[in-house]
């Protein structure tokens, strides 16, 4: 008697997903408290609808308090659907997916306790989707860290930059000779100490600070040099 030879993609069978039944799980997903949802919004409808027709002022208290019934009424109805959910045999991503964030969204906002069975019974909720989330926070709390970090220690640096910039383009506009250039040198190096930020201040405002009142006396030409500089060129 010989052995029937067993499917090429057998292992594959874990994970393949029948479409009708994927389908079915989705529409049922979808619909299962559409009901509730269409009393709500005609419930809320109804009460705008008799504010308008006679001609009541809108209390914007009411109409919240409305709103936020509405919106635990849903919820309850979500949560009270939860034990009717089940995953397919067959392994649905998309299925098992709405699954998760269903259970995470109607059940997060509330105490876990009296849902304990219902969530361990799907180890899918426990083992991908909120290993997934904390992973998720865990990276938009490093990235927040990271970038915070990234402006504290790049703003000086764009300035010190800049400022080199502009003592160059100043060199290329107004040449002068090289005798010039070193006697000059212990005052360029002057007038760009300024626009080195001191990295062991802590404090990125006294940096700030420091940088702008040093400016102001060395990159501003001072009114009193004018007139030696006007003796100078006559002399020449």
């Amino acid at each position: 008697m010989s052995e029937e030879p067993a499917p090429e993609h057998a292992p594959l069978s874990l994970i393949t997903v029948e479409e009708n039944e994927s389908q079915n799980y989705r529409s049922n997903f979808e619909h299962q408290c559409l009901g509730k949802r269409n009393e709500l919004i005609a419930r809320f409808e109804n009460e705008i609808e008799s504010i308008l027709i006679n001609n009541q002022s809108i209390n914007a208290k009411n109409l919240a308090i409305l709103f936020n019934n509405s919106i635990d009424e849903f919820e309850q109805c979500m949560r009270d659907k939860i034990p009717a959910f089940a995953i397919p045999h067959v392994f649905d991503f998309l299925g098992s997916t709405m699954y998760a964030v269903t259970i995470f969204t109607t059940v997060g906002y509330v105490s876990l306790i009296g849902f304990g069975d219902i969530i361990a019974s799907h180890e899918l909720y426990l083992a991908i989707y909120l290993p997934l989330f904390i992973v998720g926070q865990a990276l938009c709390a490093l990235s927040f860290y990271f970038i915070q970090r990234f402006i504290r220690y790049s703003i000086p640096h764009f300035i010190t930059t800049i400022c080199l910039q502009i003592f160059q383009t100043d060199d290329n506009d107004n040449p002068s000779t090289v005798e010039q250039q070193n006697d000059e040198s212990s005052a360029i190096h002057e007038r760009l100490t300024p626009c080195i930020p001191d990295e062991a201040e802590d404090d990125y405002s006294d940096t700030i600070s420091v940088f702008a009142q040093k400016n102001s006396l060395t990159l501003l030409p001072a009114t009193s040099q004018s007139p030696n500089l006007n003796n100078n060129n006559n002399n020449v």
